[in-house]
């Protein structure tokens, strides 16, 4: 019997100790697999074991940048009926997920081992990746450095890292650093004084600011699918007079304080091996729109 609603799930990253959130989609005994597989917290980075003929039907799911794994919500109930079992990941720092501790920045190559540990756990010894936005840089690092675990990518607003001249990096880090400092400062006095997070007078107030953000941003969203996201990610403050907070990591703002050359990230995308798949929004991200024919362009180079 499939399950068209997901069953929560919570792993314990074997890498970091980290608690990550995850919803499993799939037919009700491989939902059950998963659930007793991965409770012997004992289970090691070198424990993996092929599925044999069930590697085709295993899927990790990545979502966006400060999002959640509610992002797949309203189309993995398809990638179901045609028979796949689906782990939709909440990133560290996003969703339900635990953050990471203060003062720890969040890393593009972390986050990839975070997946590859999970895939052990899952003793996935084989996997397809889907991957939107951050999810599918994620994915693109993961499929290059294990080429011999992924048998497909699916990237949806996504071409591969953020790039920046060498000559930027300097600029970059320090804007990284500050805001981490900041951040850090400003979380200790509101600490002391009480002072709670920004809040929300309600989810409907909430998903009425994330959709303007998105808009403002010069992507697009249903109200639909964003209500997914904003569910998952938002929780009520003790007092309920407060209203709703999302759950992510304000960390998660600094930007990143290292970037790819688009040389280094061609190699990147050379090596990645498997059967690939790019979904490029009409309405999407103008960043992707602007950065997709220069990819493009090594795409039919390698073909």
């Amino acid at each position: 019997m499939s399950l068209i609603s997901p069953v929560e799930h919570t792993f314990v990253s074997p890498l970091s100790g980290l608690k990550l959130a995850a919803q499993l989609w799939g037919d009700q005994d491989s939902v059950q697999e998963i659930i007793s597989t991965t409770k012997d917290l004992r289970f090691s980075l070198s424990s993996s074991v092929d599925k044999g003929g069930l590697k085709s039907r295993e899927i990790i799911a990545l979502h966006g940048w400060m999002d959640n794994s509610g992002s797949w919500n309203l189309c993995l109930p398809y990638l179901v009926e045609a028979g796949y079992i689906i782990v939709a990941l909440d990133l560290p720092g996003h969703g339900l997920s635990e953050h990471k501790p203060q003062g720890s920045p969040y890393l593009n190559s972390e986050y990839s081992l975070e997946v590859m540990a999970i895939a052990n756990l899952l003793r996935w010894k084989t996997f397809h990746l889907l991957g939107h936005s951050l999810g599918g840089i994620i994915s693109t690092f993961v499929a290059s450095a294990f080429p011999a675990n992924v048998i497909s990518v699916a990237l949806v607003e996504s071409l591969g890292p953020l790039s920046a001249s060498p000559s930027a990096l300097p600029s970059l880090m320090k804007s990284s650093f500050d805001f981490l400092y900041f951040f850090e400062e400003r979380r200790k006095r509101e600490e002391f004084s009480n002072i709670p997070r920004r809040f929300y007078e309600s989810r409907e107030h909430a998903l009425k600011i994330y959709m303007e953000t998105i808009v403002g941003s010069g992507s697009t969203i249903s109200e639909k699918g964003a209500r997914e996201i904003v569910t998952r990610g938002t929780k009520t403050v003790s007092d309920q007079s407060q209203g709703v907070i999302f759950t992510h990591d304000p960390k998660l703002r600094a930007a990143s304080f290292f970037r790819y050359s688009e040389e280094q990230i061609h190699e990147i995308l050379k090596a990645i091996e498997c059967p690939s798949l790019v979904i490029i929004a009409e309405r999407g991200s103008d960043f992707v729109r602007k950065k997709f024919p220069l990819e493009k362009n090594l795409a039919q180079e390698l073909l």
